[in-house]
C-alpha cells in the first residue's frame, strides 16, 4: 500500500460519522480527508496530520452549530431603549437582522439577505459592538491601495461607512456608529469573545464553506498587505488588492 493509499485509509475515520445528515448539507463529508491529505504533500508527517485534524474538527463543530442555528428562536435586532442594557445583552448573544438590502454601487454587487445573524462581541457602558457572524460577501480592500493609507479611505472602507451603513440603519431602525471591519488587536488581543478560536472561524453567507475574512489592520506601515483571519482561525496577511477576501463588518450601537 502506497503512502497516499495509507493516508486515504487513515482519513476515512475522520469523516463525520454521527452528523452525516448535517454534514451533507455543508458538503463536509470529505473535509477530514482533505485535511489529512494535506499532511502528505511533502511526505508522511503524523504530527502535522494530527494538528490538521484537530483544527478541522474545531471547524466542523462550528459549521454544525451554524446548521443548529436554524432551529433556535430568532431574536430580531431591535435594540432600542431598555433593550440595549447590560442585563439584556451579553457578549456572545446572537441577534438577527430580518432583512438586509444594499443596492449595487461601483464594484460592489447588490446584497439581499434575510435573517442575517450578528453577534454582540463587546458590551460597553456606551453601547454594544456587533459583528456579522457570517461572511456577507467577498471583495478586495482596494485595487489601488497606497502604502500607509488609512483603511477608512480605501474602496472597501468607504463602502462600509457610507452605502452599507446607510442600508444597515434602514434595516434595523437604529443609528449605527463605526461601521467598518474589526482590527487585528480586537480579534486577537482585546475582545474576550474571540479568545475561543471557533468564534474566529466564519462561513460564507450561504453556509457553503469556511472562508477567510479581512481585518482593517495593515500588515506593516510600508506594506500594501492587510491582516486577515484564515479559515483555521489564525492570523495571516494578503495584498489589499486580492478580490476573494471575505467581508464580515462590525458596527456599534450606542446607548442614548
Amino acid at each position: 500500500m502506497t503512502e497516499e493509499e495509507k493516508a486515504i485509509e487513515s482519513a476515512k475515520k475522520y469523516a463525520c460519522k454521527g452528523c452525516i445528515k448535517k454534514c451533507e448539507q455543508l458538503d463536509l463529508l470529505c473535509g477530514g480527508a482533505r485535511y489529512y491529505m494535506n499532511a502528505f504533500m511533502d511526505g508522511y508527517d503524523q504530527a502535522k496530520a494530527d494538528c490538521l485534524i484537530e483544527r478541522r474538527e474545531e471547524e466542523n463543530k462550528h459549521l454544525r452549530s451554524i446548521v443548529d442555528m436554524a432551529e433556535e428562536p430568532r431574536k430580531a435586532i431591535t435594540l432600542e431603549g431598555a433593550n440595549l442594557t447590560s442585563s439584556n445583552v451579553k457578549v456572545g448573544d446572537r441577534f438577527y437582522i430580518e432583512e438586509l438590502t444594499v443596492k449595487a454601487t461601483g464594484s460592489f454587487e447588490e446584497i439581499n439577505l434575510e435573517n442575517v445573524p450578528v453577534i454582540a462581541v463587546d458590551v460597553r457602558k456606551d453601547g454594544v459592538l456587533f459583528n456579522f457572524e457570517n461572511i456577507l460577501f467577498r471583495h478586495c480592500i482596494d485595487e489601488d491601495y497606497v502604502k500607509s493609507g488609512d483603511f477608512e479611505e480605501t474602496e472597501l472602507g468607504g463602502y462600509l461607512k457610507n452605502a452599507f451603513r446607510n442600508a444597515l440603519v434602514k434595516a434595523i431602525g437604529v443609528d449605527v456608529k463605526d461601521c467598518s471591519l474589526l482590527t487585528k488587536e480586537q480579534v486577537f488581543e482585546d475582545l474576550e469573545y474571540f479568545k475561543s478560536r471557533k468564534n474566529r472561524i466564519k462561513v460564507l453567507n450561504d453556509d457553503s464553506d469556511i472562508w477567510w475574512w479581512w481585518l482593517k489592520s495593515p500588515y506593516a506601515s510600508n506594506s500594501t498587505a492587510f491582516c486577515y483571519v484564515f479559515s483555521d482561525g489564525y492570523s495571516y496577511y494578503y495584498d489589499a488588492s486580492l478580490s476573494t477576501g471575505g467581508v464580515a463588518p462590525a458596527f456599534l450601537i450606542t446607548r442614548d
